[in-house]
């Protein structure tokens, strides 16, 4: 189940170059606040009639705690998969994990702070660290190649963020250096939606970069062959991405062979070994 999708089901597949398609089925269930109580009792029903046996997976979990409470097919029938400590109070986390089946996490951080913060049995514990697809990096194209077809100039250096251009994925920063070397590099941040891009408009850098809305996840390799070099400057000051995050945009980075620069931080340390990547101080 999703709360919604944009554009027809056929275009998720295409944008993310998911092969293998399954069902979607959407369920919105509105804008009432608290939003996961109310989401909780409007997928109740299609929890009550799922065939005996079925396993629930869900990421949210304010959305699991609210099911936890209303729903007893729910509380012995799911798992999680976990990618925050800090949203909500510590006691929501607790008695999520208790009634969980089993917990998945995408990194070994994440899995040792749920043992020791949370007492968590290891048993009841997986590591599936998110992954690329390498055929998206299997192009012929060259990098003067790459840039000419992305309309990016052959005359000047350039700088590319990819990502969604928010705070805690580093693009102050980004648009802070951009101010700092305006003429001597093109700066370039593909990713986000125009909401993301508007809300930076009066950011000193902002007009000496060059926002690309979100690409399709086939496309988006040609902008990391066409750079000189590609950035993660991801932020310490934000817990959940500098201690816990899978930095998969970074493994991404270096399957395509162009030179990057990352963050020194914990989660990209697990991600990236210290002999491949260009580490830089954060902030």
């Amino acid at each position: 189940f999703v709360a919604a999708i944009e554009g027809d089901e056929s275009d998720i597949f295409a944008h993310y170059g998911i092969r293998k398609r399954f069902s979607i089925i959407v369920r919105k269930p509105g804008s009432l606040w608290p939003r996961s109580f109310f989401a909780a009792v409007y997928y109740r029903d299609d929890i009550r009639s799922a065939p005996p046996g079925t396993i629930f997976y869900v990421r949210e979990p304010l959305l699991a705690f609210m099911l936890i409470i209303i729903s007893k097919h729910f509380r012995n029938s799911f798992f999680i998969e976990i990618h925050s400590f800090t949203r909500y109070p510590k006691i929501v986390y607790s008695i999520i994990f208790k009634k969980a089946l089993g917990i998945i996490t995408t990194t070994q951080i994440k899995k040792e702070v749920l043992k020791k913060k949370f007492a968590v049995r290891e048993g009841l514990l997986l590591v599936a660290p998110n992954a690329i697809d390498a055929d998206d990096f299997e192009y012929s194209v060259n990098a003067k190649d790459a840039r000419k077809s992305l309309q990016i100039s052959d005359t000047i250096p350039s700088v590319i963020f990819v990502g969604k251009p928010v705070a805690n994925r580093g693009i102050d920063i980004f648009l802070e250096v951009a101010d700092m070397l305006v003429g001597k590099f093109q700066f370039l941040s593909v990713g986000g939606d125009q909401r993301d891009i508007d809300a930076l408009r009066t950011k000193k850098g902002f007009n000496n970069v060059r926002f690309i809305l979100q690409v399709p996840h086939g496309d988006v390799a040609r902008f990391m062959f066409a750079a000189d070099i590609l950035v993660a400057p991801q932020s310490a000051r934000f817990a959940d991405i500098s201690q816990y995050a899978s930095q998969m945009k970074a493994i991404e980075y270096l399957a395509s062979g162009t030179p990057a620069l990352l963050s020194d931080i914990p989660s990209m340390h697990e991600m990236v070994p210290d002999h491949v990547g260009t580490f830089v101080k954060s902030d």
